[in-house]
């Protein structure tokens, strides 16, 4: 097999010193590429506020973690990025993103100059659409074979503009899995919620952050505790109707709402959901969800996908 035929997908997972790995990073000549002041100034550019100490420790964790091989970093004739972490052992491949003018075989049967809205690998995730620099690209993200696959194509032809393939994380795939599974759950689901109610009041975080502010915690105040209360007594009420209805996803779907609801007081009133509130709000939602009968694989939390908390 030619090293120009390497299937992109068969690097993912390898080991950086694998054969097939070392066959594709001489045949392309790639190169180690430091982004540190282009990074910085990128920092700069969208508002954040980044001090040479914080900087200092991204780099390291990078240069610790990660490293990145980019062909032609001067020209960007093609940008090709095969991203290799996997902290305190030998790194591996995590992903690859090949760009137009890549010089090898598309994995997935992909044409460079072919309509490509219409293309499926595997299940698809998600779709969005983006314009930037007068030009508008439509991503389509899919699962396959424990693979994220994203393609990306451009107006008005629709043609081939990028390609990243990354190794799902092990949570992710528990998240997936628990996503496909929800029709299934229904038959698990109990009759009634509401002998709950008085338990979950009693249990709701919101009593001890009231306490803690009567004791002088100054991240709470009256404002963000009543609006977290509300936000969790309508939680408690959508749950009810959700069980009634005899619909996992409309379970879920109320857990998301209330997440992301609590997301927008969080940052509107002082971010005072901090590590100690979030250990006890995240598990308290999950318990709601738990006594509906809906099952979980070990360790995995529903609620980590929606927070920013």
């Amino acid at each position: 097999m030619s090293d120009v035929f390497i299937n992109l997908p068969d690097l993912i997972g390898r080991l950086e010193s694998d054969s097939l790995v070392q066959r594709f990073i001489r045949h392309y000549k790639l190169v180690d590429y430091e982004e540190t002041e282009p990074g910085k100034q990128m920092y700069s550019e969208h508002g954040t506020d980044i001090t040479e100490e914080i900087w200092a420790q991204a780099t390291e964790m990078r240069r610790n973690f990660s490293i990145t091989y980019v062909l032609d970093p001067i020209n960007w004739v093609i940008a090709l990025e095969a991203r290799l972490n996997q902290p305190g052992t030998e790194k591996s491949v995590s992903n690859i993103t090949v760009r137009r003018d890549y010089p090898g075989r598309l994995p997935f049967g992909l044409m460079p100059d072919a309509d490509l809205s219409g293309f499926m690998v595997g299940r698809l995730i998600k779709k969005s659409k983006r314009t930037q620099n007068g030009i508008t690209s439509h991503l389509m993200e899919f699962f396959d074979n424990h693979l994220s696959i994203t393609i990306g194509f451009d107006e008005p032809h629709n043609h081939f503009s990028f390609l990243r393939i990354d190794a799902i994380d092990p949570d992710d795939l528990i998240r997936l899995r628990f996503h496909d599974g929800l029709d299934a759950q229904k038959a698990n689901l109990v009759d009634d919620v509401s002998a709950c109610f008085e338990q979950w009041q009693k249990a709701n975080p919101v009593r001890l952050w009231r306490q803690r502010m009567l004791e002088g915690d100054s991240i709470f105040n009256e404002t963000n505790l009543r609006l977290t209360d509300e936000e969790i007594n309508v939680f408690f009420a959508n749950i009810q109707q959700a069980v009634k209805k005899r619909s996992p996803k409309q379970i879920v779907n109320a857990l998301k709402k209330t997440i992301n609801n609590i997301n927008r007081l969080n940052r509107k009133h002082g971010y005072f959901i901090e590590t100690k509130e979030r250990e006890e709000l995240a598990p308290f939602l999950q318990n709601v969800l738990h006594a509906t009968g809906l099952q979980f694989e070990k360790d995995f939390d529903v609620t980590l996908e929606w927070r920013d908390w």
